[in-house]
């Protein structure tokens, strides 16, 4: 396991890599931490299925409580859940993201955590959710309304189905055909973490380039529907 002190930055462009690889690490651990308690509580309902707000308020909640637990409490950082955001020099946000995570000196947000649902199942319409996960999540970290400054993003994905491996190609590919100019590496397996099963990552060039963002993709699957 990676275990990084603190660093004194105001940015997260300033932070070193090999510490903010693990702040990544240890918030993906929480999340999936989090999310096996939730699961094996049985407190997901059919209503969290259509109800992204309300899962991911689940999940904020047990992920909070998940970070207080660690020891030791390495690397250090804050959790702060619907945070609102700022693509330009405005005065009220023109968004809000799901959760931030702040781990260098001052309140400015070093990673981002944004919440999507997809699916496989026909009757969830997947091909609109998948849309919907690029459109709303993936576009948004590469413009600047969440990904500003960023070199890093997570987003969160959902399985509202509980078919995972059928629900990560669907997603895969709307990632490498909607509007799939700001590619710039492809969907992959991504092994520099753990959990490594669920997770994937893509690149994409902001503002068309020069500046480039990493996405995580982690997929958590809620239990298969009873038939």
């Amino acid at each position: 396991m990676i275990r990084r002190q603190s660093v004194f930055t105001s940015s997260p462009q300033l932070i070193p890599e090999e510490d903010f690889l693990a702040v990544i690490e240890a918030v993906l651990r929480i999340v999936v931490l989090a999310w096996i308690r939730i699961r094996r509580a049985r407190s997901l309902t059919d209503a969290h299925r259509r109800l992204e707000n309300n899962t991911a308020g689940l999940l904020y909640h047990q992920m909070v409580l998940a970070e207080r637990e660690r020891q030791p409490r390495i690397p250090r950082f804050k959790i702060k859940a619907e945070v609102g955001t700022f693509s330009s020099a405005l005065e009220v946000p023109d968004g809000r993201i799901d959760v931030e995570v702040v781990y260098s000196l001052g309140d400015d947000p070093d990673l981002r955590l944004e919440y999507k649902r997809v699916s496989s199942t026909p009757g969830d319409d997947p091909t609109r959710l998948a849309r919907e996960y690029v459109a709303e999540g993936v576009l948004r970290f590469v413009s600047d309304k969440y990904g500003r400054g960023h070199r890093w993003g997570v987003l969160v994905a959902f399985v509202i189905d509980g078919f995972f491996e059928p629900t990560v190609e669907i997603v895969a590919e709307k990632i490498s055909t909607y509007r799939s100019d700001h590619l710039a590496s492809p969907w992959q397996a991504e092994n520099r973490f753990v959990p490594r099963r669920h997770l994937f990552s893509t690149g994409h060039w902001q503002g068309g380039g020069p500046r480039k963002i990493r996405l995580l993709h982690l997929f958590l699957p809620f239990p298969r529907r009873e038939s």
